[in-house]
């Protein structure tokens, strides 16, 4: 029987083209068996920790050997647990949890919870979350990286962030241009910018024009050269206020070396400044302190050492009178000695007190204290005192002993360095800001002005070739009223005559 030729050609191509199918197939199958292979070696061999939950069930049915190895399971023990004994089951992280597995049908959902190892310690992880289907089965591949050390050095910022939130020091960051990009509370307490304001200013806005220019250029040149500088400026605030800053400014490097930052840690140094002046104001008026006392302790001892000599030499010689003047100059320089040691006292309890009781003054009755203890003074130069419209002067607040040797100091100047005879006339006049002004007018020669700024800053004697006294006076009565948060001052020329005053707070 013969073949039909038409059938043969057709069952040729048949031929042909399932061999094309099977050698199709056998490619894909190869290709597939290289993929498994590849996704095979991918799963076990994987840095990440790879689970694989039922979605009906939530239950493990696969991992791969580092979920096993990081949690501290053995795999065949892992497989069969419910993630939730897995994963972490308080509230918060419960919730993102589930609300995770939702998205993950959805598409492929990134988390963050933490896992629990099976010694109960917990492993903060970062969870990548996706729906798959295997053999017609949904299923829930979760992919789980370690991010505990991503968790340390977070923490680190934190603590770093917190520590400069919270910084006494004043911390500034700015680009290379000098450009402000991060300030701290701190900063925003001290200078009374708040950061929407500095964020892009130059740090020029705190310029006082105080700060030595050379300063400002050897800063700049540190910092071009990538040297820190370390230094100090005068500052202004937003209130116009001054204040002292000693700053240390470095460079900030980027992994490569290049600047890309500046960076300030700044210390309010202002108290520190006002204590050095203080100190060396103080030490310049012990200096003037000490000379002025040696020199007045100088005169009444010489004086007391030569009628001593001359009394022990010569008594047998000396006639009554002459003994009873010489004990009478004795006595006076007796009494001057001890308003000098008096006066040192008094200083030093001003300057040493820490507290003082502060309290309404009747101050026509303290002038009258005053004069009564000038009263020899008053009567031996016949001075001429008057008190003006005292029954209306307004009441302040001080300290009343103290007062009274401001008083003491301001009439008996007044009667040693005024007029022959001396006319002084004493009021009170209400100032703007406040306070009360009581004065002392004087009918004396006047002092001149280059004299007056000294007079209350040293130990300073009023130069009267017709006067004596020491210089101490004035400096307690400055020492005195700027204790009471008043001010003292002198109204004179040459020819004029003088008016010392200081001021009180006024009553409330």
């Amino acid at each position: 029987m013969g073949v039909d030729t038409q059938d043969w050609e057709q069952a040729q191509a048949r031929i042909a083209q399932l061999e094309a199918e099977l050698a199709q197939l056998q490619a894909q199958t190869k290709k597939f068996r290289s993929d498994a292979e590849k996704y095979y070696h991918l799963y076990q061999y994987s840095s990440d920790s790879i689970f694989i939950i039922e979605v009906s069930t939530g239950a493990i049915i696969d991992a791969n050997p580092d979920a096993a190895r990081r949690l501290g399971y053995p795999l065949e023990e892992l497989i069969g647990l419910p993630l939730s004994q897995i994963e972490i089951q308080d509230d918060s992280w419960q919730a993102q949890s589930t609300s995770s597995w939702r998205s993950a049908i959805s598409g492929t959902h990134v988390y963050e919870c933490r896992y629990r190892a099976k010694d109960g310690s917990l492993i903060p992880v970062e969870v990548s979350s996706r729906l798959i289907t295997i053999e017609g089965r949904d299923l829930i591949q979760n992919t789980v990286r370690n991010i505990s050390r991503r968790k340390r050095l977070e923490e680190r910022l934190r603590i770093f962030e917190r520590a400069v939130e919270q910084s006494a020091n004043t911390i500034v960051i700015t680009d290379t241009r000098g450009n402000i990009e991060y300030v701290n509370p701190k900063f925003v307490h001290l200078t009374g910018y708040s950061r929407e304001e500095a964020y892009g200013q130059n740090p020029r806005i705190l310029k006082s024009g105080q700060t030595d220019p050379a300063v400002h250029r050897e800063l700049w040149q540190s910092l071009v050269e990538g040297k820190e500088w370390v230094g100090e400026f005068i500052n202004m605030k937003k209130n116009g206020e001054l204040y002292w800053e000693q700053a240390v400014i470095s460079p900030i490097r980027n992994a490569t070396g290049i600047v890309t930052h500046y960076l300030a840690v700044k210390e309010d140094i202002t108290a520190r400044k006002m204590a050095e002046a203080e100190r060396e104001r103080l030490i310049e008026e012990l200096d003037a302190f000490s000379h002025t006392v040696a020199h007045d302790l100088k005169n009444p001892l010489a004086v007391l050492m030569g009628f001593t000599e001359m009394l022990l030499d010569e008594l047998s010689q000396l006639s009554q009178e002459e003994i009873y003047e010489m004990l009478l100059k004795l006595h006076q320089t007796e009494h001057k000695l001890n308003n000098i040691i008096n006066e040192l006292l008094l200083l030093a309890r001003v300057r040493e007190l820490a507290e003082v009781t502060i309290e309404p003054l009747d101050m026509p009755s303290i002038v009258a204290e005053a004069l009564k203890r000038l009263q020899d003074l008053v009567e031996s130069s016949s001075a001429q005192i008057v008190l003006q419209d005292e029954g209306t002067w307004q009441i302040a607040v001080g300290h009343a002993s103290w007062v009274e040797e401001v008083w003491a100091n301001y009439i008996s100047n007044a009667i040693k360095y005024g007029g022959t005879p001396p006319q002084i006339t004493i009021g009170s006049t209400p100032e703007e800001d406040g306070s009360i002004r009581f004065w002392v007018r004087d009918n004396g020669p006047g002092i001149a002005s280059e004299d007056i700024p000294d007079l209350f800053q040293r130990f300073s004697r009023l130069e009267m070739i017709q006067a004596e006294g020491h210089g101490l006076g004035l400096s307690i009565v400055q020492r005195i009223v700027s204790r009471l948060k008043g001010k003292v001052s002198v109204q004179s020329a040459p020819g004029e005559g003088s008016i010392f005053s200081f001021t009180l707070p006024a009553y409330q």
